[in-house]
């Protein structure tokens, strides 16, 4: 098998709503939905095998060599990973031709779109010299993959190319029939070679290699500027007029609930969901699924059972990969076999789909006070068939400006072409472990008096529909709040805040949103209070608010006066 796997990319079709301005309306599918990706070993077992019904290759660097003796051909094999996968020689155009076939297949059968895995393992050097030893080697075994310095097997320049030509013959399909296919590449490289898979002068290459910043940089003793620092250092890298993504999990790492908090999955949500740039999601990650302990006898990843029962636990990507939590029966509602093929969390009775749906009301409003500690706001966007941008000033066409005020404090302002009632959607979040108090004024004087709660976290005593003091907002530990100037006909499919609606919309297949007007006289305030936000900058008071805290705007201000020490790379 070769190390490029091709697999659907299962996708949330996303609706564009009819508020949104031409310039929303000219984004491309892709652009508008979620990406949800499916571990489908652990996703869904059909058969009761225990063992989920898409058959994939589980895929890492497993340590030991990567050569291999075949008495058949009485020769050495490569492979990167697996014995069962040998890597395939890319400068034979035999198989460039048969891979390029593989492509032509899957999308005259429909799919959308393809993941394409470890690409920066497409070629090695042709001359077959030994890699370097890593200035670090101390810390690995010699049999361990980091142990070397992988410059001649890994991002040959030779990759790059091979994905354009993929992006190539793809785009051959949409000028046939106006759809486009995605490309996403996943690639652990550093960013300055990340960044070619975009593309170069003359050629695209895939619509986006996957953002791996925040599982890179990002952990439960990150403060506020290593957030604004990773989503800075993304946004300023990226070549213009690229589209951005950004991915909290996958199935090669802990669980954001684990690496994290479980009570701060719903903060990490509401910064993917906003940011501008297509959400990645890994399947239950939108349930707060948090990693499974997994015995030695019980371990299935090559990369784990390859360095033994000691060191197991610090290789081994099965806690991420138990399977899915369906409901409260047996297993998960994963498998009627007696035994899955990883243990299910037992944490499974309680914190499933099943319960986050039951705990809804028929009407589609939260179903008493049990609906406290559920997330369905967040299952709702990743499920259900709408977009996650309800509202039109939500859809970004990319930030201005990304900003650090303390070592803890730290806001993004962004802009977009909207109507003149568009507003501003601010997010809010505890980050630390003590009761915090939020002045908003302080950083933008001209907000209105009061917000309206858009999205709140499991753990807050906040609704969608809300108003809170915008001078004073509580926010508990991992406590995070998605806050509007605007007011919302219908937030999030059931809270009505103004016009009358049909009920229809909250149960039907398509989503409709009604806006409102700035609440309390918005726009008089920014323009009144624009002298004012100069002088408080000017005084030093971006750092105000105190540690442990995280917030951005999603706003039409103009922020240009802001000093340029703030826009800081991480």
């Amino acid at each position: 098998m070769s190390p490029l796997r091709l697999c659907m990319a299962v996708c949330t079709v996303a609706l564009l709503l009819p508020a949104v301005t031409a310039k929303y309306a000219a984004l491309d599918w892709w652009q508008t939905s979620i990406i949800y990706q499916i571990y489908p070993r652990s996703f869904k077992d059909v058969n009761g095998d225990g063992i989920g019904d898409l058959k994939v290759s589980q895929l890492s660097c497993f340590g030991g060599s990567a050569w291999e003796w075949n008495d058949k051909r009485q020769q050495y094999y490569y492979h990167a990973f697996a014995i069962q996968q040998p890597d395939l020689n890319y400068r034979f155009q035999a198989v460039v031709d048969e891979m390029k076939n593989v492509l032509r297949y899957w999308v005259e059968k429909g799919v959308d779109g393809f993941r394409m895995d470890a690409v920066p393992f497409i070629f090695e050097a042709d001359h077959f010299e030994d890699e370097p030893i890593a200035d670090n080697h101390a810390d690995f075994e010699p049999s361990d993959h980091d142990f070397l310095n992988h410059t001649l097997t890994v991002d040959q320049p030779e990759t790059f190319d091979m994905i354009y030509q993929f992006r190539e013959l793809l785009d051959s399909y949409k000028l046939l029939d106006g759809y486009t296919r995605l490309i996403m590449t996943e690639c652990y490289s550093p960013l300055e070679k990340m960044m070619k898979y975009f593309g170069n002068e003359t050629k695209n290459g895939a619509h986006f290699p996957f953002n791996f910043l925040p599982i890179e940089r990002l952990s439960r003793q990150s403060n506020a500027r290593d957030f604004a620092g990773a989503i800075l250092t993304w946004e300023t890298l990226k070549p213009a007029g690229k589209w951005g993504n950004w991915v909290i999990g996958n199935h090669d790492q802990k669980r954001a609930a684990s690496r994290f908090d479980a009570e701060f999955i719903d903060a990490l949500h509401m910064i993917t969901l906003l940011l501008p740039g297509t959400a990645i999601t890994y399947n239950g990650d939108e349930l707060g699924m948090e990693d499974s302990f997994i015995r030695w006898d019980q371990t299935v990843d090559p990369q784990a059972i390859n360095v033994g029962p000691k060191r197991y636990q610090s290789f081994s990507r099965d806690f991420a990969r138990s399977p899915f939590h369906w409901d409260a029966s047996p297993n998960a509602g994963f498998t009627t076999n007696l035994y899955s093929w990883l243990p299910v969390n037992p944490n499974y009775w309680y914190k499933n789909l099943a319960t986050e749906r039951n705990q809804m009301g028929p009407d589609g409003r939260p179903a008493g006070h049990q609906c406290k500690c559920s997330r369905s706001w967040v299952w709702r966007i990743h499920l259900s068939d709408g977009t996650r941008r309800e509202t039109p000033q939500a859809i970004n066409v990319g930030p201005k400006r990304y900003q650090s005020f303390s070592r803890d404090f730290a806001r993004s302002p962004f802009h977009w072409d909207a109507s003149p009632n568009a507003g501003c959607h601010i997010v809010v979040m505890n980050i630390g472990s003590e009761i915090e108090y939020a002045d908003i004024l302080t950083i933008r004087p001209t907000l209105p008096e009061q917000l309206v709660v858009y999205a709140a976290s499991a753990n807050s005593m906040h609704e969608p529909g809300h108003t809170v003091n915008t001078d004073k907002i509580m926010l508990k530990p991992k406590e995070a709040l998605t806050l509007s100037t605007v007011e919302l006909g219908i937030v999030d499919r059931h809270i009505k805040v103004g016009d009358a609606f049909d009920p229809k919309t909250m149960m039907g297949g398509s989503r409709n949103y009604r806006l409102g007007g700035i609440v309390n006289g918005a726009a008089k305030k920014e323009e009144k209070g624009e002298d004012k936000t100069d002088k408080a900058e000017e005084k030093g008071e971006k750092k105000l608010l105190s540690r442990g805290r995280y917030a951005w705007e999603d706003d039409d201000w103009d922020d240009d006066d802001e000093k340029e020490e703030d826009n800081e790379v991480y």
